[in-house]
């Protein structure tokens, strides 16, 4: 999975922090050389110093069929405009940063999710506090579970579901066919396509 990540502030630098044990592939642009050259330094990923609003390097990134594109810069403007070009430019799943909710209803009508910082860190904290256990069973801190998804592969397909897992620690909790989620039985046939909703307590990050 691919990632270009807006705006290397406080949100962006954390996204990346969480983002870089994963195997996604991710480029995060600023217009910050300091800053850039610093996680450049550090990260293992694709860093791109330049104007996010800059219709060159927008275009050089390739944001077509790119798999998220999130705008989290301290400047709302920027990540409105990148979120409007990633839209236009073919981009699967588009985030941007806003300040308010009249903005992020403006956003919701273009087709890209909004976030509120505040808005966020707030349902964090109710979920924290409303379903205490859940919350620490998700923290990577406090457990080893670990929730994570995989799309079924046309090698996979057809296969029932207690056939498919092949590690012990690991196992299809939820499938998603694009419309709806559906519990599924141990019997169940997988469909290619299909994306599983895993959970492990093994480390293991696949079926195989």
């Amino acid at each position: 999975m691919n990632v270009v990540i807006f705006g290397a502030g406080k949100v962006g630098l954390t996204l990346l922090q969480l983002l870089e044990n994963s195997d996604h592939g991710i480029t995060i642009v600023d217009k910050n050389k300091e800053v850039c050259d610093l996680i450049a330094s550090e990260s293992r990923a694709v860093v791109v110093h330049g104007d996010c609003t800059d219709p060159e390097l927008l275009d050089s990134l390739k944001l077509e069929g790119m798999d998220f594109v999130v705008g989290v810069s301290g400047e709302e403007e920027v990540n409105f405009l990148a979120a409007i070009y990633a839209k236009q430019a073919g981009a699967r799943h588009i985030i941007a940063r806003s300040n308010s909710r009249q903005h992020s209803a403006i956003l919701q009508k273009l087709g890209i999710d909004a976030m509120i910082p505040e808005i966020t860190l707030a349902r964090d904290l109710a979920n924290q506090i409303v379903n205490p256990t859940i919350f620490a069973m998700l923290n990577p801190g406090e457990s080893n579970v670990e929730l994570f998804e995989i799309q079924i592969t046309k090698k996979q397909d057809g296969e029932k579901v207690h056939e498919a897992v092949k590690h012990p620690g690991v196992s299809i909790l939820a499938l998603f066919d694009g419309k709806k989620f559906s519990l599924p039985k141990p019997t169940d046939r997988l469909k290619a396509g299909t994306i599983a909703i895993v959970v492990s307590t093994s480390g293991k990050r696949s079926l195989e």
